[in-house]
């Protein structure tokens, strides 16, 4: 069976197709039970992405080429506009237009300004994947930069913030993948209308233009989590009102405690009691999780397919606001995924293993799991409480490996292994050096069984031959 050119593929899923929103989420979801026909098999994936977030109009396909050019041209002005040198502007004033004006209004001053921001942006660029030759290419960067330092301009309540550029990364590379494929396909298989716009859609001239059309409209929901509220004085407060003073707290912390204290508890009890009684912070873990939307988890290929299942169940509020609803529960199922090893741990321990993600041998089941959460799907049977200790004012757990609670040598060894480093920066070498006891707990067992053990074992080894077969690619 041939493999459909990136345009054919175009003209069926989503040209063809009445309702093409729902065909594509169904599409997606289907990946789940049939993972050949994942986004990571399709060569439009970056399209797939742009409908599911509302770049292109989610109803009317016949605006598309309109849309997507008016866009282009307001992200050239505006980049146009805020990268001007201030010694071609002929025509103003030379009092005002000098560089060694202090007056506010001197276009210097905000030259210098936005020079400043830039190095700022570089520097976190400079970080950013360093062993990939894709992000570390220069032209790569100058793209990252220049969409950065537009929306951060665009955005100045939340300016540019340590994080964004994380967001930024998957995006552009999925959108390069996708136009390298399109531009390599000979001959091209599209004409009529559809294969205009296909053709529009793929232009490799405007991938930076595009990705930030993408980048924007995920950061219209992202951006609250970048949000910094500026402190206010109790002294000033009990002056504009007679309350007592309650310091403000940013959306992020009230999203990671809503997280822990709301949604875990209500899907498992004993974890959230445990993770309270060791006083793990919500905001300890959760903050980056959500903030970067796990794009320092896990490697960037997996980063990809939780997305492609994040935005595929991505919603609009009355007033049509995006929200990403499956980010909640993808957190929760990333708890119960470690939930044996927390249950083990004191504080630091969870800690280490929360901030330290152990390989996932099969995404598509961790991402099945919070789908089932989303939906009301509790699975996996929690079984009661352990007995619970005063002493000290924390809670012993027992019944864990023959009744015996495990030593604080036994549970640093198991957390000192070279399998840990696995889980950063995408390396898989050691991927085997740490096999998660709990593999079945996610689809819905107990774990700790032989069987259970020799799957994940099996599943680790096939996705270590895949991702060392599969790096993100180098820029030509």
């Amino acid at each position: 069976m041939s493999v459909p050119t990136a345009a054919a593929e175009f003209a069926q899923e989503i040209w063809a197709a009445d309702d093409f929103v729902a065909k594509a989420r169904e599409r997606v979801e289907h990946s789940l039970d049939k993972p050949d026909s994942g986004l990571d098999k399709s060569k439009i994936r970056s399209i797939y992405w742009k409908v599911f977030l509302g770049c292109v109009d989610r109803k009317d396909k016949s605006i598309w080429k309109n849309q997507v050019e008016a866009q282009r041209n307001e992200y050239q002005e505006y980049l146009k506009d805020m990268t001007a040198d201030p010694a071609s502007k002929k025509d103003m004033d030379l009092d005002l237009n000098n560089p060694l004006s202090q007056g506010n209004d001197n276009p210097w001053t905000q030259y210098y300004e936005n020079m400043e921001l830039c190095k700022v942006i570089q520097l976190d660029l400079d970080r950013t994947h360093p062993g990939s030759a894709f992000f570390q290419d220069k032209k790569i960067q100058k793209q990252m930069l220049n969409i950065l330092f537009v929306w951060s301009k665009m955005n100045p309540d939340y300016s540019y913030r340590q994080g964004m550029n994380e967001l930024l990364s998957p995006i552009l590379l999925t959108l390069s993948n996708d136009a390298d494929k399109a531009a390599n396909e000979s001959p091209p298989n599209s004409s009529g209308e559809s294969g205009e716009v296909f053709r529009l859609l793929m232009s490799k001239k405007f991938i930076e233009h595009d990705s930030f059309v993408v980048f924007n409209k995920l950061m219209s929901h992202m951006r609250q989590y970048f949000a910094v509220v500026k402190p206010t004085s109790p002294q000033r407060q009990s002056r504009l009102v007679s309350k007592p003073f309650v310091p403000q707290q940013t959306p992020i912390v009230t999203k990671c405690e809503n997280l822990q204290q709301k949604i875990l508890k209500s899907v498992d009890k004993v974890l959230h009691r445990h993770l309270e009684d060791e006083d793990v912070q919500p905001t300890l873990y959760l903050l980056r999780w959500v903030r970067l939307l796990f794009a320092r988890e896990f490697h960037i290929l997996d980063v990809q397919l939780i997305w492609d299942h994040v935005f595929a169940l991505a919603t609009y509020s009355p007033r049509k606001e995006l929200e990403l609803p499956l980010m909640d529960y993808f957190c929760v199922a990333m708890c119960l995924y470690v939930r044996a090893d927390l249950l083990r741990g004191d504080n630091s321990t969870c800690l280490r293993r929360l901030l330290s993600f152990p390989p996932v041998g099969q995404m598509a089941t961790l991402v099945q799991r919070a789908v089932q959460l989303m939906r009301g799907k509790h699975l996996r049977s929690v079984k009661p409480a352990a007995p619970r200790s005063t002493k000290g004012g924390k809670a012993a757990i027992r019944g864990i490996r023959g009744g015996q609670t495990p030593t604080k040598r036994a549970v640093d060894q198991r957390f000192t292994g070279k399998g840990i480093a696995a889980s950063v920066g995408g390396n898989v070498r050691n991927i085997l050096n740490y096999v998660p006891s709990i593999g079945a707990a996610v689809a819905g067992g107990s774990g700790g069984k032989d069987q259970a053990r020799e799957a994940e074992v099996k599943a680790l080894k096939t996705r270590m031959a895949e991702m060392e077969k599969k790096n993100a690619p180098s820029c030509k």
